[in-house]
């Protein structure tokens, strides 16, 4: 292991050198080959630049490939470099495959490998030479992709240029033949693109025989286009009076000519021409549904496949013209049609009130929104907060008139609105939706607290969890089977009590509904029965299932009780939907009695989200605020200033606009809105409506308030209690409440812990070590990707002779790109350091060269077979010259190439062989013209930037005068401004030319559309939050399907030539709001004996920041304030502590301590928050030795149980002491019952059975049998030790333990006691308890234990008697047994 450490650490201070092979310590370099077994090629060379992409590395490349062909065959010699052992590609191909194929002189095997001939080579420098015979000479010989240069030589006779089409050279015609006679084919076919201007493209495909020879085609262009660009195969130019000079070979070519429409387009036609123009020509249609909605009509509709139509054209309508026909074009609709509205979806939670007053709603808005691009809230809901999740950036809510309820701007196609509103007061029919908008659904959450339950909501589609939608039919018809089975047994009364009752009761947890039914089918069974073994069988089955209704009625009974005093211990899991415990359960919530604090604990102070469909509150950033940070405005600044410039470089990720303009202004304060509810106690219903939902839609609430909930809970009890009175037709009898049930308690189980030690071998290197070695040896250099520059290029042209030579610094062995233009450049040599380059590589669309460590001198020697030669340098060079003799040099500013590519022109005088005639391939020039597109940004400053596309020519500088819109300014430096037109230079290779400038604000401003034969204008608008804007005149266009619906909306307009846009430009009030919020709160009170500490936590969201004052008691002594956990030094002033905020949200942890020690009564301090709060939790920790008797707070808080259950317990012994069924008088009856409630029900239950056990005994053994007796007598004996171990326990749990008072609600316990509200003034509700010392329940309890001790004695003495009336045990009685009988004797 110390030799490992060793090697280690050698290893982690090797230097890793890139030019040669990295370093390795002797003891890890046995494992190198194995560690790079699935790495390979690790010191093969990079292609630069491609490193950043994981490194690509190159480990087999070519020469120079030479050729010689002739008509039996091709030789060939191919120069390869291997570094790692791979397959090399050979030229050939299945039908052409090469033969005696040799490395170095030596025979190699040629293998296929996807189609293609080749072969295996170990690393190694190789020249590869073959023969590849042929009875015919093809027209293309196949090459390998990789190989870059070629040298051909056919028929003796060296070829230049070289043609290439894709992998395969040509080589020309195979045998001469004798001269074809001159014959010229044209098809034509041509697409009509709709737009402005529309554009027309001309495909002419030729086809030519015989000479090379010079014809004059046409007219091509039909009336009203004029030309944009012509370029193809052959030379060719458009000639003043329409037709084409062609430039014919023998062979097929195509030519393609775009042209723009002179007016808006309504129809064509083919202009008359003769031959050999076609005397039909093929149109296809290609509407533009951004601008307008279109379609063509023509006299003759052909199939687009049948009719030869390009492949990129098939999928368009096609029409065969005549020079008679016309194509024309109907206009159906233009822009966004006015039927088409946005597409919303509505998703909703509302919280009630505690109090009843009121809804506060979070909604969230997704969906498409398609014009207005305002969401307007609809009275009587109150839009108190906004923000957009797109963004993720508040918004400010506004009102543009002060009768409205309030509104935000809206900026981005795709809506995703999280809003908070207010809807006061709480009842009452009310819109659906609650905005100015039409919904395509509607889902709401309706949270109700403890006590209210929704009956209805008459207006909605479906009300999930309400009163009415439990019912299904399955309930209707069993309750009908009840009553009338009711109505059977006790009259139209009966069937009026059951009908109630079961209307309230039925989807009650724990009803008793079909156990009642039972009952009520057997007492008619019963009634019907003749007298008999039949009717008493009848009779006691009936008695069976009273008591089975008893049972389940008694729980129930409580449970209504119980709720109907404290709804805060509702907490319904479930709703049974046939109810005694007999039918199938329907889930409804699933929320415990404690679900309010526990659920805006997790959801609020822990930050998380409250619900699973919306996120939680936002926080406010401090970009839109009144005090932004300086980081944030130099940003905002930087982008602000940078719009101004001529050219703005923007590399990373896609800016957006809503980046550049600002929102608001540096003064702005957001709204806040309220805190928003998190708590999930209650009861929640799911609301429904499905599209479409209009605004004016309104659905209303029926609500039982909680007095009306208590009231009909207690109805129900009572309805049942008469139910079971009429079938029991007998008194009302008192029996002894159902004990409470048992806490159970948890195991925590746990096992031992295993662990296996890992041993480490000694014969190899750790896994860590081997895998760090792999790191050093795959890494990439440390100049990746960037291992190569060229410092600089010079560039020589003289007729047709291109010579660059290139400066290359290489910082590791690498592959260079070099420049290139397939089209215009045939190279000739490539050198490097002036010795032929020994290897070459086509790859990735481009030529590449390896270069050793160093510096070097790269050599291209070309000839130009074009007029214009763009050479583009994937390296952009450091430094370029260029020398020319007729060839001029575009692209070139200040020795360097801004635009990464150099244009060489030649010039028309320089030679003979650039006359008059079409000359060579190229682009011919046609007048300027531009589609201008003014992007217009109102923001707090309202930008101009107007971008000239380049329509025409295709190449070269040219220089337009552009219209300026009224009260604009430019701001673009060089610029000539002259009699309100800008001069705009559109500089040679540049697709476009910009300037930027302001406009003067205005009210209302236009925008007129010149002639299209001018130039073509589209506008463009993008407003930020802070203005409203209204359109009249031309219609927005639809959005385009490249623009990103997470970025402010384009207003885009196309106009008509002469039609004008005017736009109203508005700026909306802010709505008043409040700017701070109080999400959540928690105050926590510890007392001691002589001083009480409490904790404060507050969760603040704010908007802008400052100081904020919170009142404290006078006595308190602030010991600790944090903000975020951030130690702030603060202290209060006469009580008042002023806590600093920040926009955003933040949480403050305020630690206090006060004079107020433990007392009878203790409370709560009384804070003054400065603003409301929501999601308030107290929390009161008492000292285990203070026994709490009462409790006030807010209602949803602890409940002190036991004085209900007192009170059942006097009422209980009461009845007993008339019962005279034990010798017991009243106050021994409470003296007992009362010892026995704090500790358990369940043990005065035995005992008090015990008792009545043994008073039945007393009375009732004369008439039992032995064996009767015997049972009797020992289950005696069994219920006695009961109430033994029952008395046992309860002693010294009185002397010793603490009292139960049954404390219940909010997770609170005896000495634990929590409220939640959810809502507050400024003034935080109070939560305060009365207890008494502990002492004075044990001494209580010491009496009670006495009392009880000489109770049990003379009790046990009356038991005993009892026990022993008429003997202690029977025997069975003994009987004489008779002798057996004789036989019969026989005669």
């Amino acid at each position: 292991m110390i030799c490992w450490f060793l090697v280690a650490l050698s290893l982690s201070c090797a230097l890793t050198a890139h030019a040669r092979q990295t370093e390795v310590p002797a003891p890890l370099e046995p494992w190198r080959e194995w560690v790079l077994h699935d790495a390979p090629g690790v010191d093969c060379p990079l292609l630069t630049g491609a490193g950043s992409a994981g490194g690509q590395r190159i480990c087999v490349w070519p020469g120079v490939l030479r050729v010689q062909a002739d008509a039996t065959g091709a030789t060939f010699a191919l120069r390869y470099t291997v570094h790692q052992r791979g397959w090399t590609g050979l030229p050939g191909d299945a039908q052409h495959w090469p033969q005696q194929v040799s490395a170095n002189g030596n025979a190699v095997p040629v293998v296929r490998q996807a189609g293609r001939p080749g072969v295996w080579l170990d690393p190694g420098r190789y020249e590869l030479r073959g023969r590849i015979p042929w009875s015919r000479r093809p027209q293309a010989l196949a090459l390998p992709a990789a190989v870059s240069l070629v040298e051909l030589q056919v028929d003796g006779q060296s070829v230049r240029p070289l043609q290439r089409d894709g992998d395969h050279l040509v080589l020309g015609r195979g045998e001469a033949t004798a001269p074809e006679a001159d014959a010229l084919d044209v098809r034509v076919y041509r697409r009509l693109g709709d737009g402005l201007p529309a554009e027309l493209e001309t495909r002419i495909f030729l086809a030519g025989a015989g000479q090379a020879r010079e014809e004059l085609i046409g007219p091509v262009l039909p009336a009203g286009f004029a030309p944009l660009t012509l370029d193809g195969d052959w030379p060719a130019r458009l000639e003043s009076d329409g037709r084409l000079r062609v430039q014919v070979q023998p062979e097929h070519a195509e030519l393609v000519l775009r042209a723009r429409a002179l007016q808006p387009l309504q129809s064509a036609a083919p202009a008359a021409a003769g031959a050999p123009w076609p005397s039909q020509e093929v149109w296809s249609y290609e509407a533009a549904p951004a601008l307008r909605s279109t379609s063509a009509s023509g006299p003759v509709q052909v199939d687009p496949d049948s009719a030869g139509v390009p492949d990129d054209w098939r999928a368009l309508p096609a029409f065969a013209l005549e020079p008679s026909q016309t194509l024309t074009v109907e206009e159906r609709a233009r822009g966004i049609a006015a039927n088409e509205g946005n597409r919303l979806n509505l998703r909703r939670e509302a919280w009630l009130d505690f109090a009843g007053g009121g809804w506060t709603l979070r909604d969230r808005i997704e969906g498409e929104m398609r014009r207005d691009w305002r969401l307007e809230a609809a009275a009587p809901y109150t839009l108190e907060r906004a923000q957009s999740l797109v963004e993720q950036a508040p918004l400010l809510v506004t009102r543009l008139d002060e009768a409205l309820a309030g509104g935000v701007e809206w900026r981005t196609p795709r809506v995703d609105l999280d809003a908070g509103l207010r809807l006061q007061p709480g009842g009452g029919e009310r819109p659906v939706s609650g905005w100015r908008q039409n919904f395509d659904a509607v889902d709401s959450t309706v949270h109700l607290p403890y006590g209210y339950r929704l009956f209805a909501a008459p207006g909605a589609d479906r009300a999930d969890g309400s009163w009415m939608s439990r019912w299904t039919l399955l309930d209707v018809f069993v309750a009908a089977v009840i009553a009338l089975l009711s109505w059977r047994s006790f009259g139209w009364t009966g069937a009026g009590l059951a009908v109630v009752y079961l209307l309230l009761a039925y989807h009650e947890r724990g009803a008793p509904i079909l156990s009642l039914g039972l009952v009520l089918a057997l007492g008619l069974v019963v009634r019907a029965l003749p007298a008999g073994r039949l009717h008493k069988l009848g009779e006691w089955t009936r008695r069976a299932a009273l008591v089975v209704l008893v049972m389940f009625a008694l729980p129930f009974v409580s449970a209504q009780l119980r709720m109907a005093l404290h709804p805060q211990l509702e907490g319904a899991a479930s709703m049974s939907g046939l109810g005694g415990g007999l039918g199938k359960t329907v889930a409804l919530q699933a929320t415990d009695a404690e679900g309010y604090a526990e659920a805006a604990d997790a959801a609020v102070l822990a930050e998380a989200p409250a619900h699973m469909e919306l996120p939680p509150p936002p926080a406010v950033p401090a970009v839109v605020l009144d005090d932004p940070s300086p980081v944030d405005m130099q940003a905002r600044s930087s982008s602000v200033q940078g719009a101004g410039l001529d050219k703005v470089m923007v590399t990373g990720s896609r800016i957006k606009r809503a980046d550049v303009l600002d929102r608001y202004t540096q003064g702005t304060v957001v709204q806040t809105g309220r805190g928003l509810p998190s708590w999930q106690g209650g009861h929640s219903y799911q609301l429904h409506w499905s599209g479409p939902i209009t605004e004016d839609q309104t659905v209303r609430l029926l609500i039982s308030p909680p007095w009306l909930t208590r009231l009909l809970r207690v109805l129900a009890v009572a309805l049942l209690a008469l139910l079971a009175l009429r079938a029991l037709g007998i008194r009302l009898r008192w029996p002894p409440l159902r004990p409470a049930a048992a806490a159970l308690a948890a195991l925590a189980l746990t096992g031992p812990m295993l662990s296996a030690p890992a041993h480490a071998q000694a014969s190899m290197p750790s896994t860590e070590l081997l895998g760090e070695l792999k790191n050093r040896l795959t890494r990439l250099p440390d100049c990746a990707p960037d291992c190569a520059t060229i410092a600089a290029v010079n560039v020589r042209a003289d007729r047709d002779d291109v010579r660059i030579a290139l400066d290359v610094h290489a910082a590791t062995r690498v592959f260079v790109p070099l420049p290139a233009d397939d089209a215009g450049l045939s190279p000739l040599d490539l050198r490097v350091d002036g010795v032929e380059a020994d290897g070459v590589l086509q790859a990735q669309g481009r030529r590449w060269v390896v270069l050793e460590r160093g510096v070097h001198r790269v050599g291209i020697e070309a000839r130009a077979v074009a007029d214009k030669v763009v050479l583009a340098f994937p390296l952009p060079p450091a430094r370029i010259e260029f020398e020319g003799i007729g060839w001029q040099a575009g692209g070139i500013s200040e020795n360097r190439l801004p635009a990464g590519s150099l244009t060489l022109t030649r010039s028309r005088e320089a030679g003979p062989e650039a006359g008059d005639g079409p000359g060579r391939p190229g682009a011919q020039d046609f007048p300027p013209y531009v589609r201008l597109t003014r992007h217009l940004d109102l923001g707090l400053d309202w930008q101009l930037r107007s971008v000239a596309e380049r329509l025409a020519p295709q190449a070269g500088g040219f220089t337009v005068k552009l219209p300026l819109l009224e009260g604009e300014k430019v701001g673009t430096a060089g610029l000539q401004v002259r009699a309100g037109q800008v001069e705009l230079p559109v500089p040679d290779g540049a697709g476009s030319a910009q300037w930027q400038g302001s406009l003067d604000k205005a009210d209302v401003f236009t925008l007129t559309a010149p002639a299209l034969s001018d130039h073509a204008e589209v506008w463009e608008i993008t407003a930020s939050p802070l203005w409203h804007l209204d359109f009249e005149g031309v219609p927005e266009s639809a959005p385009r399907s490249g623009d990103a619906d997470d970025d402010w909306q384009v207003f885009r307009f196309h106009p008509l030539p002469g039609e004008t846009l005017k736009v109203a430009v508005s700026r909306p009030t802010a709505a008043a709001g409040a700017t701070r919020a109080i999400d959540a709160l928690r105050l926590q009170s510890r007392f001691g004996q002589r001083a009480g500490e409490h904790a404060l936590d507050l969760t603040v969201r704010a908007s802008q920041g400052g100081d904020h004052t919170v009142v404290l008691p006078a006595s308190a002594e602030v010991l600790s304030v944090t903000r975020d956990g951030e130690s702030l030094n603060l202290r209060p002033q006469d009580g008042r502590l002023s806590l600093p905020l920040r926009p955003g949200v933040q949480r403050f942890d305020i630690r206090f301590r006060d004079g107020d020690g433990v007392a009878m009564r203790n409370t709560t301090p009384a804070i003054d928050l400065g603003l409301p709060a929501a999601n308030i939790n107290l929390q009161l920790n008492l000292p285990e030795d203070r026994w709490v008797l009462l409790t006030r707070g807010p209602r949803q808080g602890p409940a002190v149980l036991y004085w209900g259950e007192l009170l059942v317990l006097v009422l209980v012994a009461f009845a007993l002491s008339r019962l005279r069924w034990a010798p017991l008088k009243l106050h021994e009856w409470l003296l007992l019952g009362i010892g026995f409630s704090t500790f358990s029900w369940l043990a005065l239950f035995v005992v008090v059975a015990w008792l009545f056990a043994v008073a039945w005994r007393d009375r009732n053994t004369a008439s039992l049998g032995s064996v009767g007796f015997n049972l009797v007598q020992i289950g005696l004996v069994a219920l006695t030790v009961a109430a033994v171990l029952a008395l046992v326990a309860a002693i010294p749990y009185g002397l010793l333990g603490t009292p139960d008072m049954h404390i219940r609600g909010s997770g609170s316990s005896a000495h634990v006691l929590r409220w939640f509200a959810d809502q507050s003034s400024d003034v935080l509700p109070q939560g305060s308890a009365i207890t008494v010392p502990l002492w004075l329940y044990r001494a209580a309890m010491l009496a009670w234990a006495l009392w009880l001790a000489v109770a049990v004695l003379r009790w046990a003495t009356w038991g005993f008697k009892a026990w022993t009336r008429d003997g202690h045990w029977r025997s069975r009685p003994k009987t004489a047994s008779a002798p057996p009988a004789l036989p019969d004797e026989e005669g």
